[in-house]
């Protein structure tokens, strides 16, 4: 469990170094002549949440495992960034399997609310702020 591969090729404990709670297989990732990836944090996180995005949209059944992933103290940085790349027009089946598991963890009668980024101004100045 968190290995890093690119393409096909080990390169590091994904686990330890990078605290992955997946292992990856990357195709989009350089690796100097020792076999070691040079790997940009941003670009590991957003080539992993990508990943499991489509994967989800693919195969619904994965949430379960990304849900759990998410609701650690410290999501890895394999799911750190799933929030950016799910989009309903893009991935309505992801939305809809991640959504399903939220109501089965939480109850049907809990409400999901998305993480606000930038608090916009309510019309008495005071910044709208999700919970």
């Amino acid at each position: 469990m968190g290995q890093l591969f690119v393409k096909g090729v080990w390169v590091t404990n994904g686990k330890q170094d990078h605290n992955l709670g997946s292992g990856l297989n990357l195709y989009h990732m350089r690796l100097d002549r020792d076999r070691r990836a040079v790997v940009h944090s941003s670009d590991l996180e957003s080539q992993a949440a990508a990943l499991w995005v489509r994967a989800i949209d693919a195969r619904p059944e994965l949430a379960q495992r990304l849900y759990k992933l998410l609701a650690t103290e410290a999501p890895g940085a394999d799911v750190r960034r799933v929030a950016e790349f799910i989009s309903p027009g893009e991935r309505p089946r992801a939305v809809e399997a991640i959504a399903l598991e939220f109501l089965q963890t939480m109850g049907h009668e809990a409400v999901p609310v998305a993480q606000v980024h930038r608090w916009p101004r309510n019309g008495h100045g005071w910044p709208l702020m999700g919970i």
